[in-house]
């Protein structure tokens, strides 16, 4: 009996990781070394709203919420596991300023916020820059982790802020009405 509630786990395992990688995004966590950085680049004040999509198991945010207690943190990830391990180990910390919500990042509700943080990867650049561009606020900041999001040249501005050993970070400032 338990070796079939195990193969049955593996499978709904591996059917889930194949879901995952081809129709979502895969999880690439950010490394720990470039968080700091990233918490730089945001430049949170009081009262800033910082959203990072596709949170996995929180780690960014968590780190954002210990580095700028006085922002609002959002975490949004599809994924149930994964949002479910980032909600246990919000229950477990000291973070008051955070929050981990479970849905799809392109139904998100971004309009009050000013900092968007973004681990994307080439295939969801081009959905993801489109969704962006109809869905933040204007003046809202965007970091992009590792990949450039192909933002109309008019709708926003976007420099390489920094190149270390293969990392980039990509920072874009939304500037026009909708």
């Amino acid at each position: 009996m338990i070796e079939i509630l195990f193969s049955i786990f593996v499978v709904i395992l591996c059917v889930w990781i194949i879901y995952t990688v081809l129709f979502l995004a895969p999880w690439l966590p950010t490394f720990s070394r470039d968080m700091k950085r990233i918490v730089e680049i945001a430049n949170l004040d009081e009262g800033d709203v910082f959203c990072e999509l596709g949170s996995g198991d929180g780690r960014v945010s968590f780190y954002v919420s210990e580095k700028s207690p006085q922002a609002k943190i959002i975490g949004v990830e599809i994924s149930y596991i994964l949002h479910s391990i980032a909600s246990v180990k919000k229950m477990f910390s000291h973070a008051k300023n955070i929050t981990f919500k479970r849905e799809d990042i392109y139904r998100t509700n971004l309009s009050d916020v000013d900092v968007i943080y973004v681990f994307a990867t080439s295939r969801s650049a081009n959905r993801l820059a489109r969704y962006l561009q109809k869905s933040v606020k204007k003046g809202s900041r965007i970091i992009s982790y590792n990949f450039q999001l192909p933002f109309e040249s008019k709708v926003a501005t976007e420099k390489k802020v920094k190149e270390k050993k293969r990392t980039w970070y990509y920072m874009c400032m939304i500037w026009l009405d909708k």
